[in-house]
């Protein structure tokens, strides 16, 4: 009797976030949940993270694949810094998406997820299919906004002023997202210093 095939975990690759900047998005967070944007569900700040590549649903035999994939470009790359700076929405007039920008050494931040996808598509995974916009989600909309939230969530975006206080990325990690009604819980599988990182 045939084993029924593994199920696809649906997996990322991100830069990991050190103490400081968590803390302060978790209090800023705290301070936004509110009732300001009814219908939408905000991070949790330990989930909090910077997305370098989203992988999808990934059969569990290909999981090896990633994670060296991920150890190579990390040993490529050194440490840089980074900024939480300007907010703003995805999705247009009806966003869906509330963020946090980032400013800082962008073009270091680039070439990690360059490397990244060079070595990804030496294992066979195909190029991202749209370019690298660094930032943090802070809320998602749980359905199409209507135009006062639409409003309401502009408004907040811009009223978002983060300290400016320089943070050091020195990790990236290959991480499972499990989704679930409360919202998508992640697990590490890999986790690996960038070179020359001293943690």
């Amino acid at each position: 009797m045939t084993q029924p095939a593994a199920k696809p975990q649906r997996l990322f690759i991100a830069a990991e976030l050190p103490a400081a900047p968590r803390d302060e998005l978790a209090t800023l967070l705290a301070r936004l949940q509110t009732d300001a944007l009814p219908g939408w569900r905000w991070s949790a700040p330990a989930s909090i993270h910077l997305t370098l590549r989203f992988l999808g649903d990934t059969p569990p035999d290909r999981i090896p694949a990633a994670a060296a994939a991920l150890r190579r470009a990390a040993a490529a790359a050194t440490p840089f810094s980074l900024v939480l700076a300007n907010a703003g929405t995805f999705g247009g007039r009806r966003p869906r998406v509330l963020w946090l920008g980032l400013a800082g050494e962008l073009d270091a931040l680039q070439a990690l997820a360059d490397a990244l996808n060079r070595e990804l598509r030496r294992e066979g995974w195909p190029p991202p299919d749209r370019p690298l916009r660094p930032h943090i989600t802070l809320a998602r909309a749980r359905r199409s906004a209507s135009p006062p939230q639409a409003a309401a969530a502009h408004d907040l975006a811009a009223s978002l002023e983060p300290s400016g206080t320089p943070f050091e990325i020195a990790a990236a990690s290959l991480i499972h997202s499990t989704l679930t009604p409360a919202g998508a819980q992640y697990s590490t599988i890999a986790s690996v210093v960038l070179h020359s990182a001293v943690l």
